[in-house]
């Protein structure tokens, strides 16, 4: 439990500052997202352990969650560079210009969706 805890929060460091020294902001989200999956590893193995059983029940389902959605906004970000990227150079490869724009703003709007859906799963529910 302990090395599986730590390793992430050592891997952290390492990558943020990786991250930080190239300077492409648009990078800076997956130092959240290690976070993040740190925080969730921790919160599951502590409940696997009984340690959270008093202040925190049902803990660790909420953290596979948090690690399900983290593993989605990964595959989103690096899947709407990646996907055209690979696209327009296969394109360009056959002669053809890539007629389909991938305009950043959509990308932003989609990001933001995952994100805010992330946040609102762990939002206590109102029965009002």
């Amino acid at each position: 439990m302990a090395a599986d805890s730590l390793f992430p929060l050592a891997l952290l460091p390492v990558i943020a500052s990786m991250l930080l020294q190239a300077g492409n902001r648009r990078n800076y989200s997956f130092i959240v997202i290690l976070a993040c999956a740190a925080q969730a590893n921790l919160y599951w193995h502590l409940e696997m352990s009984g340690l959270a059983a008093e202040w925190a029940p049902n803990v660790a389902e909420r953290a596979q969650q948090l690690m399900l959605n983290l593993l989605l906004i990964m595959i989103a970000v690096m899947g709407s560079r990646v996907i055209p990227m690979f696209s327009a150079n296969w394109l360009h490869r056959q002669g053809q210009e890539p007629a389909i724009r991938h305009p950043a703003w959509l990308q932003r709007l989609c990001l933001g969706g995952l994100v805010l859906l992330t946040l609102a799963e762990f939002l206590p529910p109102r029965l009002d």
